[in-house]
């Protein structure tokens, strides 16, 4: 056996107490519940009514097909009437074309009506067919 000289425990002891330590702190932080407010004037800009993405896009800097179909299906996520239809969402050169099937016109009409506010969108083909699939 080999045995451990005193500088050698000191070093153990020293990095067991470290570790111990660091665990200690990360479970009370993770304890804590504490807000963090915010200021005022968090997420706006410097100009009041001025969508930066929208100035962006404006700037010649177009939006990518992947970000536009992602935006498009998060808009028919947060719509309630849309949520839980399937709907394919596929995006070329800003043009969006819906698959699927809608329960009604209305929701029909409503995705192509959410698809074409979303930023980078040029047009919408709805070839979503209407009737319980």
């Amino acid at each position: 056996m080999m045995m451990m000289t005193d500088k050698t425990k000191l070093v153990k002891r020293a990095v067991v107490t470290a570790v111990a330590t660091a665990l200690t702190l990360g479970v009370a932080a993770c304890q804590k519940n504490e807000q963090i407010p915010m200021p005022e004037n968090y997420g706006q800009t410097s100009q009041p009514g001025v969508n930066p993405e929208r100035v962006a896009e404006q700037a010649g800097k177009p939006v990518d097909d992947a970000t536009v179909t992602a935006k498009v299906k998060s808009a028919f996520v947060a719509e309630p009437n849309l949520q839980a239809l399937i709907i394919d969402v596929d995006t070329t050169a800003g043009v969006v074309t819906l698959k699927g099937t809608a329960d009604t016109v209305e929701q029909k009409q409503r995705a192509e009506q959410i698809a074409t506010t979303v930023q980078g969108v040029r047009s919408v083909k709805n070839e979503l067919m209407v009737g319980r699939g």
